[in-house]
């Protein structure tokens, strides 16, 4: 290897290590300088998760939450108790990652099962999103659940009338299906800040029919 060859691939070499370098950095900065979405975004297939997004988080009872969500969450599930009904989280925050492995593992299981990849997606597309159209990455998303039915129904009834007074919406109500293009979930709730929530349970919107008018 003569002087001249070996001058040029050591400065090929040190190219690509400060463009990696670079590119390091970049991402970095992107993710530690990244905010925190408005309660109002809006999170679907036509509207895709920002892949830099890293929300502030608070714990709440073994499940993290956004801090912007904390206390009217608090508040709620004290009015909730002051009524004999106890408010379970069945789920909250979700990284993009843990979402994408839950929904990509739910169907091999369920293809595992017997279904054809057609129906085990199909399935799943029913309870779930995919990580890019997950509101649950944002940490403004919380499904309620009990394992007792009835205990449950008292508990989604009581959400159903009170959850707006604190902020919070169904996030896909079983007559917006062709709206939001979610099938119905009944148990599935998103926090989009007092006003809001009380405009669009007195005119019974949606987030993307709000939104819309809105402008």
């Amino acid at each position: 290897m003569d002087k001249a060859f070996k001058i040029s691939y050591y400065i090929m070499i040190a190219t690509m290590i400060i463009f990696l370098l670079f590119m390091i950095n970049t991402e970095l900065n992107d993710y530690y300088n990244s905010k925190e979405y408005d309660e109002l975004v809006l999170i679907n297939e036509d509207s895709p998760l920002v892949s830099s997004f890293k929300p502030l988080l608070k714990e709440y009872k073994g499940f993290y939450i956004s801090k912007k969500v904390y206390e009217s969450l608090v508040d709620m599930s004290k009015s909730a108790g002051r009524d004999g009904i106890l408010l379970e989280i069945d789920k909250a925050y979700t990284s993009y990652i843990d979402e994408k492995t839950l929904y990509n593992d739910t169907i091999i299981d369920l293809i595992s099962q017997g279904y054809s990849s057609e129906d085990a997606i199909t399935s799943v597309d029913e309870t779930m999103s995919k990580a890019d159209y997950s509101e649950f990455t944002t940490g403004l998303a919380i499904r309620f659940s009990k394992q007792n039915e009835d205990e449950e129904g008292e508990m989604l009834t009581w959400l159903e009338n009170n959850a707006y007074k604190y902020g919070f919406v169904l996030r896909y109500p079983e007559d917006k299906e062709d709206i939001t293009n979610v099938s119905y979930r009944k148990n599935q709730y998103r926090y989009v800040g007092v006003s809001a929530a009380n405009e669009m349970y007195d005119q019974n919107l949606c987030l993307e029919e709000y939104l819309n008018l809105k402008g």
